[in-house]
Protein backbone atom coordinates (compact mmCIF):
# COMPACT_ATOMS: atom_id res chain seq x y z
CA UNK A 1 0.00 0.00 0.00
CA UNK A 2 1.64 3.46 -0.94
CA UNK A 3 0.07 7.12 -0.60
CA UNK A 4 2.07 9.83 -2.26
CA UNK A 5 0.86 13.52 -0.35
CA UNK A 6 0.38 15.67 -3.65
CA UNK A 7 -0.81 19.10 -1.39
CA UNK A 8 0.86 19.80 2.19
CA UNK A 9 -0.29 23.14 3.03
CA UNK A 10 -3.69 24.36 4.06
CA UNK A 11 -5.43 27.10 2.76
CA UNK A 12 -3.37 28.47 0.42
CA UNK A 13 -0.37 27.42 -1.29
CA UNK A 14 3.10 28.50 -0.93
CA UNK A 15 6.08 27.87 -3.23
CA UNK A 16 7.16 24.89 -1.43
CA UNK A 17 3.39 23.21 -0.94
CA UNK A 18 0.17 22.48 -2.45
CA UNK A 19 -3.41 22.92 -1.19
CA UNK A 20 -4.51 19.50 -0.28
CA UNK A 21 -4.34 16.03 -2.32
CA UNK A 22 -2.91 12.68 -1.42
CA UNK A 23 -3.04 9.78 -3.62
CA UNK A 24 -3.13 5.80 -2.78
CA UNK A 25 -2.72 3.53 -4.70
CA UNK A 26 -1.44 -0.46 -4.53
CA UNK A 27 2.19 -1.76 -4.82
CA UNK A 28 2.76 -2.77 -8.86
CA UNK A 29 -1.05 -1.52 -9.49
CA UNK A 30 -1.33 1.67 -11.81
CA UNK A 31 -5.41 2.03 -10.78
CA UNK A 32 -4.90 4.95 -8.14
CA UNK A 33 -7.50 7.11 -5.79
CA UNK A 34 -7.18 10.77 -5.15
CA UNK A 35 -8.44 12.51 -1.47
CA UNK A 36 -8.89 15.61 -2.11
CA UNK A 37 -8.50 18.05 -4.78
CA UNK A 38 -7.23 21.66 -4.33
CA UNK A 39 -6.63 24.09 -6.72
CA UNK A 40 -3.89 22.99 -9.86
CA UNK A 41 -3.84 19.39 -8.61
CA UNK A 42 -3.64 18.31 -11.89
CA UNK A 43 -0.24 20.29 -12.04
CA UNK A 44 0.82 18.33 -9.63
CA UNK A 45 -0.38 14.73 -10.96
CA UNK A 46 1.91 15.48 -13.86
CA UNK A 47 5.09 15.65 -11.59
CA UNK A 48 4.28 11.90 -10.75
CA UNK A 49 3.56 8.50 -11.65
CA UNK A 50 -0.12 8.55 -12.17
CA UNK A 51 -1.95 9.10 -15.21
CA UNK A 52 -5.31 10.43 -15.16
CA UNK A 53 -6.80 7.79 -16.89
CA UNK A 54 -5.84 5.39 -14.50
CA UNK A 55 -7.73 7.05 -11.34
CA UNK A 56 -10.28 5.19 -10.08
CA UNK A 57 -12.01 7.07 -7.60
CA UNK A 58 -11.85 10.76 -6.13
CA UNK A 59 -12.94 10.97 -2.27
CA UNK A 60 -13.39 14.35 -1.22
CA UNK A 61 -13.61 14.79 2.57
CA UNK A 62 -15.43 18.32 2.81
CA UNK A 63 -16.46 20.93 0.59
CA UNK A 64 -14.11 23.96 1.60
CA UNK A 65 -11.87 25.75 -1.43
CA UNK A 66 -8.51 24.66 -0.66
CA UNK A 67 -9.66 20.57 -0.65
CA UNK A 68 -12.49 21.22 -3.79
CA UNK A 69 -11.24 24.13 -6.14
CA UNK A 70 -8.84 21.97 -8.64
CA UNK A 71 -11.40 19.51 -9.43
CA UNK A 72 -13.71 20.67 -12.18
CA UNK A 73 -10.41 21.04 -13.93
CA UNK A 74 -8.86 17.97 -13.49
CA UNK A 75 -12.01 16.42 -14.36
CA UNK A 76 -12.41 18.50 -17.64
CA UNK A 77 -8.43 17.49 -18.40
CA UNK A 78 -9.43 13.82 -18.11
CA UNK A 79 -12.85 14.58 -20.48
CA UNK A 80 -9.72 16.15 -23.00
CA UNK A 81 -7.44 13.24 -22.33
CA UNK A 82 -10.20 10.65 -23.93
CA UNK A 83 -10.88 9.04 -20.30
CA UNK A 84 -14.32 6.53 -21.30
CA UNK A 85 -14.63 4.57 -18.33
CA UNK A 86 -16.78 5.45 -15.30
CA UNK A 87 -15.45 7.75 -12.35
CA UNK A 88 -16.52 7.50 -9.28
CA UNK A 89 -16.74 10.70 -6.95
CA UNK A 90 -17.24 10.16 -3.18
CA UNK A 91 -17.78 13.45 -1.04
CA UNK A 92 -20.99 15.34 0.60
CA UNK A 93 -24.00 15.90 -1.08
CA UNK A 94 -23.32 19.19 -2.13
CA UNK A 95 -20.45 18.44 -4.53
CA UNK A 96 -22.18 17.35 -7.12
CA UNK A 97 -23.95 20.59 -7.58
CA UNK A 98 -20.92 22.15 -7.22
CA UNK A 99 -19.44 20.50 -10.33
CA UNK A 100 -22.64 20.98 -12.20
CA UNK A 101 -22.70 24.68 -12.12
CA UNK A 102 -19.09 24.97 -12.55
CA UNK A 103 -19.80 22.94 -15.96
CA UNK A 104 -22.99 24.82 -16.87
CA UNK A 105 -21.14 28.60 -16.00
CA UNK A 106 -18.21 27.57 -18.11
CA UNK A 107 -19.88 25.51 -21.01
CA UNK A 108 -17.58 22.42 -20.09
CA UNK A 109 -18.95 19.35 -20.37
CA UNK A 110 -18.35 15.24 -19.45
CA UNK A 111 -19.29 12.48 -21.56
CA UNK A 112 -17.48 9.60 -19.68
CA UNK A 113 -19.92 8.33 -16.83
CA UNK A 114 -19.59 9.76 -13.65
CA UNK A 115 -21.22 8.11 -10.51
CA UNK A 116 -21.19 10.45 -7.68
CA UNK A 117 -22.04 8.49 -4.09
CA UNK A 118 -23.31 10.79 -1.18
CA UNK A 119 -20.53 10.37 1.99
CA UNK A 120 -23.81 10.80 4.57
CA UNK A 121 -24.93 7.83 2.89
CA UNK A 122 -22.63 5.45 2.52
CA UNK A 123 -21.17 2.71 5.23
CA UNK A 124 -18.43 0.76 3.07
CA UNK A 125 -17.24 0.92 -0.46
CA UNK A 126 -15.69 -2.15 -2.62
CA UNK A 127 -13.55 -1.31 -5.41
CA UNK A 128 -12.66 -5.20 -6.85
CA UNK A 129 -11.56 -7.81 -4.61
CA UNK A 130 -8.83 -5.69 -2.99
CA UNK A 131 -9.78 -2.88 -1.43
CA UNK A 132 -12.58 -1.48 1.00
CA UNK A 133 -13.19 1.97 1.77
CA UNK A 134 -14.65 2.98 5.11
CA UNK A 135 -15.94 6.65 6.11
CA UNK A 136 -15.63 8.05 8.69
CA UNK A 137 -17.29 11.46 10.56
CA UNK A 138 -14.88 14.30 11.64
CA UNK A 139 -15.43 17.80 13.42
CA UNK A 140 -15.05 20.74 11.47
CA UNK A 141 -16.54 24.05 10.64
CA UNK A 142 -18.46 21.99 7.80
CA UNK A 143 -19.31 18.21 7.55
CA UNK A 144 -15.84 16.62 6.79
CA UNK A 145 -14.53 12.74 6.63
CA UNK A 146 -12.24 10.88 6.76
CA UNK A 147 -11.20 7.83 4.55
CA UNK A 148 -10.17 4.52 5.81
CA UNK A 149 -8.51 2.13 3.07
CA UNK A 150 -8.79 -1.38 3.96
CA UNK A 151 -6.76 -4.46 2.17
CA UNK A 152 -8.71 -7.14 1.67
CA UNK A 153 -6.68 -10.11 1.68
CA UNK A 154 -6.60 -12.18 -1.37
CA UNK A 155 -6.65 -15.36 0.87
CA UNK A 156 -9.54 -15.35 3.14
CA UNK A 157 -11.08 -18.80 4.25
CA UNK A 158 -14.31 -18.69 5.15
CA UNK A 159 -16.12 -20.47 7.86
CA UNK A 160 -18.26 -22.72 6.39
CA UNK A 161 -19.59 -24.85 8.97
CA UNK A 162 -21.17 -21.48 10.37
CA UNK A 163 -22.76 -20.16 7.13
CA UNK A 164 -24.54 -23.98 6.89
CA UNK A 165 -25.27 -23.44 10.48
CA UNK A 166 -26.83 -20.44 10.04
CA UNK A 167 -28.50 -21.30 6.55
CA UNK A 168 -26.69 -19.12 4.46
CA UNK A 169 -27.19 -20.07 0.65
CA UNK A 170 -24.25 -21.27 -1.38
CA UNK A 171 -23.30 -19.75 -4.77
CA UNK A 172 -23.18 -15.69 -5.22
CA UNK A 173 -24.05 -15.02 -1.77
CA UNK A 174 -20.95 -16.90 -0.43
CA UNK A 175 -18.88 -15.32 -3.11
CA UNK A 176 -20.10 -11.25 -1.64
CA UNK A 177 -19.77 -13.25 1.84
CA UNK A 178 -16.18 -13.96 0.58
CA UNK A 179 -15.39 -10.08 -0.67
CA UNK A 180 -16.75 -9.09 3.16
CA UNK A 181 -19.74 -7.06 1.80
CA UNK A 182 -22.76 -6.48 3.62
CA UNK A 183 -25.52 -9.15 2.35
CA UNK A 184 -28.90 -8.45 2.74
CA UNK A 185 -30.90 -12.11 2.39
CA UNK A 186 -34.13 -12.89 0.92
CA UNK A 187 -35.63 -13.57 4.48
CA UNK A 188 -34.95 -9.74 5.53
CA UNK A 189 -32.07 -10.54 6.98
CA UNK A 190 -28.76 -8.67 6.66
CA UNK A 191 -25.61 -10.34 7.36
CA UNK A 192 -21.71 -8.88 7.53
CA UNK A 193 -18.97 -11.12 5.84
CA UNK A 194 -16.74 -10.35 7.76
CA UNK A 195 -18.68 -12.26 10.70
CA UNK A 196 -17.74 -15.80 8.59
CA UNK A 197 -14.39 -15.70 7.53
CA UNK A 198 -11.74 -17.76 9.49
CA UNK A 199 -8.68 -15.90 11.59
CA UNK A 200 -6.26 -14.48 9.56
CA UNK A 201 -3.77 -11.65 10.29
CA UNK A 202 -5.19 -8.16 10.17
CA UNK A 203 -5.62 -6.61 7.01
CA UNK A 204 -3.85 -3.39 7.17
CA UNK A 205 -5.53 -0.07 6.50
CA UNK A 206 -4.06 3.75 6.09
CA UNK A 207 -6.75 6.78 7.65
CA UNK A 208 -6.48 9.29 5.35
CA UNK A 209 -8.62 12.27 7.55
CA UNK A 210 -9.97 15.40 6.37
CA UNK A 211 -9.89 18.82 8.81
CA UNK A 212 -11.16 17.70 11.98
CA UNK A 213 -10.52 19.63 15.07
CA UNK A 214 -11.95 15.94 17.57
CA UNK A 215 -9.13 13.32 16.73
CA UNK A 216 -10.84 10.95 19.65
CA UNK A 217 -13.47 10.62 16.59
CA UNK A 218 -11.00 8.58 14.99
CA UNK A 219 -10.63 6.25 18.00
CA UNK A 220 -12.61 3.20 16.78
CA UNK A 221 -11.18 3.29 13.15
CA UNK A 222 -7.57 3.39 14.91
CA UNK A 223 -7.85 0.22 16.92
CA UNK A 224 -7.36 -1.35 13.79
CA UNK A 225 -5.17 1.30 11.70
CA UNK A 226 -1.89 1.12 10.48
CA UNK A 227 -1.39 4.59 9.63
CA UNK A 228 -3.14 7.92 10.28
CA UNK A 229 -2.95 11.07 8.08
CA UNK A 230 -3.69 14.01 9.89
CA UNK A 231 -3.80 17.46 9.82
CA UNK A 232 -1.65 19.52 11.53
CA UNK A 233 -2.23 23.10 11.06
CA UNK A 234 -1.07 25.07 13.95
CA UNK A 235 1.23 24.30 17.26
CA UNK A 236 -0.90 24.23 19.96
CA UNK A 237 0.46 28.01 21.47
CA UNK A 238 -0.65 29.53 17.81
CA UNK A 239 -4.01 27.29 17.95
CA UNK A 240 -4.49 29.39 21.25
CA UNK A 241 -4.18 32.53 19.87
CA UNK A 242 -6.00 31.69 16.47
CA UNK A 243 -9.34 30.42 18.96
CA UNK A 244 -11.28 26.97 18.61
CA UNK A 245 -13.56 28.34 16.15
CA UNK A 246 -11.02 27.67 13.04
CA UNK A 247 -11.64 23.90 13.82
CA UNK A 248 -8.21 22.77 13.03
CA UNK A 249 -5.90 20.15 15.30
CA UNK A 250 -2.44 21.14 16.37
CA UNK A 251 0.26 18.64 16.57
CA UNK A 252 -0.09 18.74 20.03
CA UNK A 253 -3.68 17.32 19.90
CA UNK A 254 -2.83 14.59 17.06
CA UNK A 255 0.40 13.34 18.25
CA UNK A 256 -1.14 12.97 21.93
CA UNK A 257 -4.21 11.07 20.22
CA UNK A 258 -1.44 8.99 18.30
CA UNK A 259 0.37 7.97 21.56
CA UNK A 260 -2.92 7.62 23.64
CA UNK A 261 -3.95 4.82 20.73
CA UNK A 262 -0.96 3.06 20.55
CA UNK A 263 -0.61 3.78 16.73
CA UNK A 264 2.09 3.03 15.08
CA UNK A 265 2.35 5.11 12.44
CA UNK A 266 1.77 9.21 12.37
CA UNK A 267 2.03 11.38 9.18
CA UNK A 268 0.86 14.71 9.47
CA UNK A 269 0.31 17.68 7.00
CA UNK A 270 -2.18 20.64 6.12
CA UNK A 271 0.91 23.07 8.21
CA UNK A 272 -0.61 26.54 8.17
CA UNK A 273 1.58 28.75 5.58
CA UNK A 274 2.88 30.57 8.38
CA UNK A 275 5.28 27.68 9.04
CA UNK A 276 8.50 28.15 6.47
CA UNK A 277 9.54 25.02 4.59
CA UNK A 278 13.06 26.66 5.47
CA UNK A 279 14.09 25.10 9.21
CA UNK A 280 16.64 27.94 9.60
CA UNK A 281 13.84 30.68 9.55
CA UNK A 282 11.46 31.80 12.53
CA UNK A 283 8.09 29.86 12.75
CA UNK A 284 9.15 27.38 10.66
CA UNK A 285 7.69 23.93 10.09
CA UNK A 286 10.84 22.55 12.58
CA UNK A 287 8.36 23.94 15.38
CA UNK A 288 5.24 21.23 14.47
CA UNK A 289 7.73 18.99 14.36
CA UNK A 290 8.89 19.58 18.06
CA UNK A 291 5.83 19.43 19.16
CA UNK A 292 4.58 16.50 17.56
CA UNK A 293 7.66 14.32 18.70
CA UNK A 294 7.40 15.97 22.77
CA UNK A 295 4.12 13.64 22.26
CA UNK A 296 4.20 11.14 20.07
CA UNK A 297 7.14 8.29 20.16
CA UNK A 298 6.30 6.14 17.10
CA UNK A 299 6.76 6.23 13.36
CA UNK A 300 6.35 9.99 12.44
CA UNK A 301 6.60 11.92 9.61
CA UNK A 302 5.78 15.86 8.53
CA UNK A 303 4.72 15.18 4.83
CA UNK A 304 6.10 17.46 1.92
CA UNK A 305 4.66 17.77 -1.95
CA UNK A 306 5.67 14.24 -3.74
CA UNK A 307 6.30 12.78 -0.58
CA UNK A 308 5.64 9.07 -1.45
CA UNK A 309 5.22 6.13 1.16
CA UNK A 310 5.39 2.48 1.47
CA UNK A 311 3.37 0.58 4.39
CA UNK A 312 4.85 -3.30 4.36
CA UNK A 313 2.93 -6.02 5.18
CA UNK A 314 4.23 -5.97 8.51
CA UNK A 315 2.81 -3.04 9.20
CA UNK A 316 6.02 -0.45 8.63
CA UNK A 317 5.93 2.99 7.15
CA UNK A 318 9.00 4.18 5.03
CA UNK A 319 9.45 6.47 2.80
CA UNK A 320 10.38 5.85 -0.59
CA UNK A 321 12.02 9.15 -1.37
Amino acid sequence: MQITLLGTSSGVPTKQRNVSATAFNLKNNKEWFLVDCGEATQQQVLRTKFSLLKLKAILITHMHGDHIHGLPGLLSSMQLSGRKNKLQIIGPKTLETYITSVFNFSQSYIDYPIEYLAVEELEDVYFGHSIKIKCHELSHRINSYAYQFIEIPSHIKLDVNKLRQDNIPEGETWGRVQRGERVTLKNGSVIMGEDYFLPLDSARSIIISGDNDNPDLLENACNNADVLVHEATFTQLILDKVGAASQHSSAQQIAKFAQRNSLKNLVLMHFSARYHYNRNQVSSIAEVEQEARKYFFGNLFLANDFDCFELSKAGILSKLN
